[in-house]
C-alpha cells in the first residue's frame, strides 16, 4: 500500500523487490572478521526502477572494503569501491574513525537519473542520464577529491513546488575539498536557470 500523503502533497516512495543477503561474521570481540555479500533484484522505489543492485564487502584488520554496483543488462552502470580505515570492533569505542589513508572511487556511465527518487520524495517522474568518475583520497580529516560529473538531458517533477524542469544539463569537476559547477541549466515554461561556482565540503 502506499505511504499516507506527506503535507506538501508528496508521497513518500513505495519500495520493492527481492532481497538476497549473506552475512558472516567470526573472531573475537575486538578484533571481529566480517564478509558477505548482498543482492537486490527488481529493486523499486516510487516510479522509479534502478538497477539490479549487488554488493560484497569484508572487514579485517581494522580496514573495510565494500564494492557496491548498479546492474543493467550485464553491465553496471554506477560502481563504487571503497577501502577505508576504521573500527567495528563490537566493544565499545570513543572514535570509530582510525588515522591511514581513504580510498573511494565511484564511476557510472550514463547511469539513469531516476536513482535519485530512491533517496527523496521531494522530486517525481524524474529522467534522464548522468556520467561520474569520482576518487576521494586523502584521510578522514583532510579528504581529497577529483574527478568529473555530467548530466544529461535530465527532467523531473518538484510536485511542491508545481514546476517540471526540462530539459537540465551541467557539467562539474571535484578538486581538492570542493565540487566546482562549470555551468549547470534548468529550464521549465518560466524561462531558464544557469548556475555557476563551487561547494566546499
Amino acid at each position: 500500500a502506499a505511504a499516507p500523503a506527506s503535507p506538501g502533497g508528496c508521497r513518500a516512495a513505495e519500495v520493492g523487490g527481492i532481497a538476497q543477503v549473506d552475512f558472516r561474521l567470526s573472531g573475537t570481540r575486538n578484533a571481529p572478521l566480517l564478509r558477505g555479500n548482498a543482492m537486490v533484484t527488481g529493486p523499486r522505489f516510487g516510479e522509479a526502477n534502478p538497477p539490479l543492485l549487488r554488493a560484497a564487502y569484508d572487514y579485517a584488520d581494522r580496514t573495510a572494503r565494500a564494492n557496491v554496483a548498479f546492474w543493467r543488462l550485464g553491465e553496471p552502470v554506477l560502481e563504487i569501491d571503497a577501502t577505508v580505515p576504521f573500527d567495528l570492533a563490537l566493544a565499545p569505542r570513543t572514535q570509530r574513525r582510525l588515522p591511514g589513508p581513504i580510498e573511494i572511487r565511484a564511476t557510472a556511465d550514463s547511469a539513469e537519473l531516476a536513482i535519485i527518487e530512491a533517496f527523496t520524495n521531494s522530486v517525481r517522474s524524474t529522467t534522464g542520464a548522468m556520467s561520474l568518475d569520482l576518487t576521494v583520497g586523502g584521510t578522514w580529516d583532510d579528504p581529497r577529491l577529483s574527478g568529473t560529473a555530467a548530466v544529461y538531458d535530465g527532467r523531473t517533477t518538484i510536485p511542491n513546488l508545481g514546476v517540471r524542469y526540462s530539459p537540465i544539463r551541467g557539467t562539474a569537476t571535484f578538486d581538492g575539498d570542493s565540487l566546482i559547477v562549470e555551468r549547470l541549466t534548468l529550464a521549465s515554461d518560466e524561462g531558464e536557470l544557469a548556475i555557476e561556482g563551487s561547494v566546499r565540503f
